[in-house]
């Protein structure tokens, strides 16, 4: 029998991100068909942004890396860099661009090699299954006709939002402090109002 091992985290944040596109069928009110996650590994934070077509995904990590340095360095108090980014071998993911800005940056990039399992890149694969099983069932539960789907974007942004607010155990044991702060910036599930589309 196999055995089954604990899974280990990174010792700080952006040390290794995860990153992943998903894509929907059906155009959203934004006119986008694709969103692109960014999964820091040791804290959980996940940020979301949503993409007009796939080749934007250098566009989303440029803006995404700036962001995401200066929410750590303000809540931190410290300096903090993207050390390792890890993909799949989606071509709008390993591109030129993106290589430039990895290199510039001292970034190493970790696609999965040819052939291999997706466990490479199965955290931020993981999560986007889950942002879609929890938009479909928002847009379900808000009890909205089929056309509606055009605010999956909407929808996910929510089924975000409310991941991000569920307690992190990982950061509960091993940094109670930054646990805190993070909670208060994302714990914010019990400011939520239930998920419906306006008529205004």
């Amino acid at each position: 029998a196999s055995k089954i091992t604990q899974e280990t985290r990174s010792d700080r944040p952006l040390a290794l991100v995860y990153c992943d596109i998903g894509h929907s069928n059906v155009r959203s009110l934004g006119g986008g068909f694709y969103w692109i996650v960014f999964l820091d590994d040791h804290t959980g934070r996940c940020w979301l942004a949503f993409l007009s077509y796939k080749a934007n995904a250098d566009i989303a990590f440029k803006r995404w890396m700036a962001q995401a340095k200066n929410e750590f360095n303000t809540e931190l108090g410290v300096v903090v860099a993207l050390k390792r980014f890890r993909t799949d071998r989606a071509q709008e993911l390993i591109n030129a661009q993106i290589g430039i800005m990895c290199r510039n940056n001292g970034v190493m990039q970790e696609p999965n090699a040819p052939g291999t399992s997706s466990r490479h890149n199965h955290r931020a694969e993981r999560y986007i299954r889950t942002l879609e099983e929890g938009t479909i069932a928002s847009i379900a539960n808000a009890d909205l006709p089929r056309e509606c789907f055009v605010f999956w974007a909407v929808g996910m942004e929510y089924a975000n939002d409310i991941n991000q607010g569920l307690p992190n155990k990982h950061l509960e044991k091993t940094k109670p402090t930054f646990a805190a702060k993070h909670r208060e910036k994302l714990g914010i599930i019990d400011e939520l109002e239930e998920f419906e589309v306006s008529d205004d």
